[in-house]
């Protein structure tokens, strides 16, 4: 019975032959086959054996859905609601398709991208940045200035730093249009007033004028007793993010241009000056340039420091729930027993003195998460600061996290560490009820020590326990091809090879009849194997491994043989090459999954 095209599709996915499966499904699509259009998705969504293309995969998931498939029309609604953070990186992975000199697909879906964004925000800027510089290039599009300078725009609109930097437009004071008692002006934010102390300026600025001031963001008005917390937003305020200053009242050019002169300024202390007098800001907003520096250290207190630290971090392990009890048993075990320790011990004077060893190296591990950010620096010198320096408190604060690092880790790996003993319980059950799958998990989950205690006897056990329970199965697969093999090319030598390979004496007969000649049956053997045969290249892969006959050992023939029957259109999985996978101890996890759909087709 000829097999549909699904059928074909997924078998040729399932040998991992993606080019194959891929032209399968599409012969399924071409007849309206909505399974295969979903599993098609599937593989552009994840870019499996083809280039990811969410542009194509949302195009099948949708024909999909329309033709009833239920899992297409979830699949389509999940595309619709992914994460800023995944479609950021969806578009660093159109990049990265561009930087590899694949124009044509990384424009399709930037496209895509802006085409289909719901609400343009900085992933979709990043696209049509990207876009309007391919135009300018000429990277898979003809040369054009005029478009690209068009993309560019908006995505400088859009607050798209890199497109206001290739256009230039924060290097100049922008004109104040003005007409009658309404005034506009469009700027693009400068690194000279990106500081969330610059706020009292701006509102104490704006507020001194009879008109009515307002700046949109992306075309959403921010309101100015707001505008501390919009300062303070690092993925809303970058360099290059445009504003639209608008300004209504009888002083409303007035309005605009000084609002335009105090993000374009460079702060001076005559143009702070000005403004005072002006009475447009207070004096006391502005500290004297030689008081800008005022520090204040409070020195270490060792006993302070103690009790500190000792009383936070038992607050710190009631947070997590980690308790005398929780800690002693955890303690017990191989896996979590040196996180317990020093969280349990960490509360006392010595637990304290060993973290102090390891911090040094911690911090700088962790030194991204140090950096504090002291507003001001060489641009804002003007504005009242004063640090004050608390030795006690500093270290304090390190020592906590570091101590809540640990109590983090240790209670998520408490979880899991006991979620995966009650899978490991559950997957013996099944193995100890002939489960194969289950089998090799626990052999490559001994054999690894992920998240639990590594075992070589058990290992060894669970490899063997999956071995015998497929051997028989695969053992009838092939007593059956024998058969029929025999009878196709009448060599009666074929047969016997065969079976005295399953009643395992085919080691002892190699050695006995070394004058026997097999070339008959290697030549059928060998155009056998060329039309892809799994089984014939698994019986010339036993005859080179045994050396049987006078044909003589061949053992790198031999192992490219078992590759071939492993690995055969059939989905055949040669019982000689697992063999030979264990016998050298590097099966990996895909010709474990290889034996196991063997076992179950």
């Amino acid at each position: 019975m000829e097999k549909s095209w699904l059928y074909k599709g997924r078998r040729a996915y399932r040998m991992k032959n993606y080019a194959a499966a891929k032209d399968c499904y599409e012969q399924a699509i071409a007849e309206g086959d909505a399974e295969a259009m979903y599993l098609a998705a599937l593989m552009y969504q994840s870019g499996t054996g083809v280039p990811k293309s969410i542009c194509k995969a949302k195009a099948l998931f949708k024909q999909a859905a329309e033709a009833g498939h239920k899992k297409a029309a979830n699949a389509l609604a999940m595309l619709a609601n992914t994460s800023y953070i995944q479609r950021c990186a969806y578009v660093y992975e159109v990049c990265r398709l561009r930087e590899n000199g694949k124009y044509k697909e990384a424009m399709e879906e930037f496209l895509f991208i802006v085409n289909g964004a719901p609400k343009i925000d900085d992933y979709a800027a990043e696209c049509m940045y990207w876009i309007g510089m391919m135009y300018k290039l000429g990277q898979g599009v003809p040369k054009d200035e005029h478009i690209a300078n068009e993309w560019l725009r908006k995505a400088a609109d859009n607050s798209s730093s890199k497109a206001v930097n290739e256009l230039n437009l924060n290097k100049g004071r922008p004109e104040v249009v003005c007409e009658d008692d309404w005034a506009k002006a469009t700027v693009y934010v400068s690194d000279k007033i990106r500081r969330a102390d610059r706020c009292d300026i701006l509102t104490s600025l704006a507020g001194s004028y009879k008109s009515d001031i307002y700046i949109y963001v992306r075309g959403e008005c921010i309101d100015l007793d707001d505008m501390m917390i919009f300062f303070e937003e690092p993925d809303i305020w970058n360099q290059g993010t445009k504003l639209d200053i608008c300004a209504v009242g009888e002083d409303a050019e007035e309005a605009a241009n000084s609002l335009v002169d105090l993000f374009y300024s460079n702060y001076s202390n005559e143009y702070l000056e000005k403004l005072i007098l002006q009475g447009r800001i207070e004096r006391k907003i502005i500290k004297e340039k030689e008081k800008f520096s005022e520090t204040t250290v409070i020195e270490f207190d060792e006993v302070k420091y103690v009790n500190q630290c000792m009383q936070n971090f038992l607050a710190i392990r009631k947070s997590y729930h980690l308790d005398e009890d929780v800690l002693s048993q955890a303690k017990q075990h191989p896996l979590l027993e040196s996180l317990a320790i020093i969280v349990l011990e960490g509360c006392t004077e010595q637990g304290l003195k060993e973290i102090e060893k390891k911090l040094p190296e911690w911090l700088e591990k962790n030194k991204r998460d140090n950096n504090y950010y002291w507003p001001g620096g060489d641009v804002c010198y003007e504005f009242p600061l004063h640090f004050v320096i608390d030795v006690t408190a500093d270290c304090v604060d390190n020592m906590e996290r570091y101590y809540s690092s640990k109590c983090l880790r240790l209670s998520v790996l408490m979880k899991d560490v006991y979620d995966f003993e009650k899978t490991i319980n559950v997957k013996e059950k099944l193995a100890a009820a002939g489960d194969v799958e289950a089998m090799f998990f626990l052999a490559k989950a001994y054999e690894t020590g992920h998240l639990c205690v590594r075992d070589k006897k058990k290992v060894q056990a669970y490899f063997q326990m999956s071995r015998d329970r497929w051997a028989g199965e695969l053992a009838g697969k092939y007593k059956v091809w024998l058969d029929k093999a025999v009878q196709d090319s009448g060599l009666e030598m074929l047969g016997q090879l065969g079976r005295e390979y399953i009643d395992g004496t085919f080691a002892e007969a190699a050695k006995k009849n070394n004058s026997i000649k097999l070339k008959k049956e290697l030549k059928w053997l060998n155009k056998a194997i060329e039309a892809g045969d799994g089984w014939a290249a698994f019986t010339k892969g036993n005859i080179c491994y045994y050396g049987y006959g006078r044909w003589g050992e061949k053992k790198k023939e031999a192992y490219i043989n078992y590759q071939k029957a492993a690995k055969s259109k059939e989905s055949i999985y040669a019982l000689e090459y697992g063999e030979l996978c264990f016998r050298n101890g590097d099966l990996k996890a895909d010709v474990a999954n290889a034996f196991v759909k063997a076992f179950n087709e």
